[in-house]
């Protein structure tokens, strides 16, 4: 007799073992798995709920931000239809991610040439080679 046995859900290939599949590949349409998974899915909600509520307003404002940035980008994966495993949607996200890293950059650059631009003015001033009505930015 050959053993058929697969411990894979026909619905959305999920194991079951604990730490093993990820609770976000089920589908919750009457797999193997699908009461496990929404057991763990609840519990996440519940420790994010727990975080948020208790533990976000102390992270640094990098931390935060960082958070605050991926939670963007993982609510725009859950609510627009496509799979986050897609590989089209992976790299959308990373080009994305790093057009937008590349825009932060240059207006941090800009706003440190105007900082700079400024302290130059200042310091002219300060020194008397330009009064306050001749500075311009």
């Amino acid at each position: 007799m050959i053993d058929n046995y697969n411990p894979y859900c026909e619905k959305c290939g999920a194991c079951g073992e604990e730490g093993c599949c990820s609770a976000l590949v089920c589908t919750q349409d009457g797999g193997d798995y699908c009461e496990y998974y929404l057991r763990q899915l609840r519990f996440g909600y519940i420790m994010n709920r727990f975080f948020y509520n208790n533990i976000l307003d102390s992270l640094t404002k990098e931390q935060q931000e960082k958070y605050d940035k991926e939670w963007s980008i993982q609510y725009d994966i859950a609510f627009s239809g496509v799979s986050p495993q897609d590989p089209a949607v992976i790299e959308d996200i990373k080009r994305l991610t790093k057009e937008i890293e590349e825009k932060e950059k240059e207006i941090y650059r800009i706003d440190k040439e105007k900082v700079e631009r400024l302290m130059e003015i200042l310091h002219s001033i300060d020194r008397g080679d330009m009064d306050d009505t001749s500075a311009r930015y």
